[in-house]
């Protein structure tokens, strides 16, 4: 089976530039992407039952456990081409470039981080309804979190960007498997709601 990847209509070379969205545009593109949730549930769920996992999606914390558990055979790592290094290199200082990785997450991986982290926020929000809700902020255009979908509903004023967490999660479990990695995740966050 072919996997459907999203499509906003908002890419720009391959990559969402949320830095240079008008706020009329992190509007639209959130309105989208609350309307996409179900869609791409139902995608990740037809797709582990074709390929024959037992992976129940019941919205319950205990069910992030098999999800990250088949998830991580999915992971892989490639080498980044060399002009793709160079540029990313050159974006930083010198003494920072030593520490840039030459590898990267594939796309065949990448292609089902986005639903596994739409997973991960609606296990936050389902369980936590009176506290934690879908947002976005279009204002500090330099910070992290600008005009991307985030949860709601912790102290500090922090969000949480469900595709920034799962990525990191990702890149960890490219170098270590641990199938209870976005179940403790989940549980770190709860400390963080209001």
């Amino acid at each position: 089976m072919n996997y459907e990847l999203p499509n906003s209509g908002m890419l720009q070379g391959g990559k969402i530039k949320f830095e240079e969205f008008t706020p009329k545009m992190a509007k639209e593109y959130f309105e989208w992407y609350i309307n996409e949730r179900e869609h791409r549930l139902t995608i990740l769920k037809k797709y582990l039952s074709e390929i024959h996992e037992d992976i129940t999606l019941d919205f319950s914390p205990e069910s992030l456990i098999p999800l990250w558990s088949w998830y991580e055979t999915q992971i892989v790592e490639e080498d980044k081409d060399p002009y793709e290094l160079q540029a990313e290199k050159e974006q930083y200082p010198e003494w920072v470039r030593d520490h840039i990785s030459d590898k990267k997450i594939s796309m065949e991986t990448l292609k089902f981080t986005w639903d596994v982290a739409i997973y991960f926020a609606e296990v936050m929000v389902r369980n936590n309804k009176e506290k934690i809700s879908w947002g976005y902020i279009t204002r500090r255009k330099r910070h992290i979190h600008v005009n991307r979908p985030v949860l709601k509903g912790f102290t500090a004023n922090l969000l949480l960007d469900p595709r920034h967490v799962v990525y990191i999660c990702t890149l960890k479990s490219a170098k270590e498997k641990d199938p209870n990695r976005l179940y403790d995740l989940y549980y770190v966050w709860l400390e963080y709601i209001v």
